[in-house]
């Protein structure tokens, strides 16, 4: 009977981390670019869960321009990582100082 209830308590506590985890499988990460006063931002949201979907958000409001999604994928999670990762080295390239923030996990 002990090893019963014993069991039973770690499959849910299991059960508890491993759904903590699958909550925990959306991620946004943010660099934020500056040139003066002026700030553009550019988002990476990172979907595990559920087919493995991202996009890639530039926003440039402060200029009075609509914020706009410039890639995103429905199957392939990696695949914006590197569009953003390019937009911010060449932002950087253009004198732009680029900072990211530290990964956000959404649940």
């Amino acid at each position: 009977m002990w090893v019963n209830r014993t069991f039973s308590c770690f499959t849910l506590a299991a059960a508890f981390v491993l759904g903590s985890a699958a909550l925990a499988q959306q991620v946004e990460t943010t660099w934020a670019c500056r040139a003066g006063v002026i700030q553009r931002d550019i988002t990476l949201f990172e979907d595990m869960s559920e087919g493995r979907v991202c996009e890639v958000w530039y926003d440039k409001t402060q200029e009075g321009q609509s914020k706009v999604r410039l890639w995103n994928a429905r199957n392939d999670v990696e695949y914006c990582r590197p569009h953003a990762e390019a937009l911010v080295a060449k932002l950087s390239a253009l004198d732009w100082n680029c900072a990211r923030s530290e990964p956000e996990t959404i649940e």
